[in-house]
């Protein structure tokens, strides 16, 4: 997959009009060559609700596939990931009543993947590999470009 992106960041796949090129370009610089450095889902979220971004992020966490996501993440990232917590979120995530917060997903699971912070200065940060998730859970159109761009260019690899 980072042929792929590599080769968009080397003008080498010009397949979307400019700006998409752009916003790709952006995304693989953020998301898809990760630094160790954790990106804001909360900045990500205001793009989508100014008013209310801890509303969108509760929303992704209530998706059953999200939370499935987020504990494959953690399996692979996190020796301390607490499973048998997990499991019970799965069985909860059934019920209409479900709410799942960063910091309940945390506190329960022991996660690593997300950060939240409450307060001044606060909110909720995430492995580059999980704000993309999220990112693309918000934007209909850049999950399309992304697998399109993945789909198209896969004899690349």
């Amino acid at each position: 997959m980072d042929v792929i992106f590599e080769s968009i960041l080397k003008d080498e796949a010009p397949i979307y009009e400019p700006k998409m090129n752009a916003y790709l370009e952006e995304t693989v610089a953020k998301y898809l060559h990760p630094s160790d450095d954790y990106i804001s889902l909360t900045e990500i979220a205001r793009r989508f609700d100014a008013e209310n971004p801890s509303y969108l992020i509760q929303s992704w966490l209530r998706s059953r596939n999200t939370v499935e996501f987020l504990a494959a993440w953690e399996r692979n990232n996190n020796p301390k990931f607490n499973e048998a917590a997990f499991q019970k979120l799965v069985v909860d995530a059934r019920t209409p009543q479900f709410t799942l917060t960063p910091k309940k997903w945390i506190d329960l699971t022991n996660a690593v993947g997300i950060t939240s912070k409450q307060g001044k200065g606060g909110g909720t940060v995430a492995h580059p590999f999980i704000a993309c998730d999220f990112e693309m859970w918000n934007d209909a159109d850049f999950r399309y470009e992304v697998l399109k761009c993945y789909t198209t260019d896969k004899h690349i690899e």
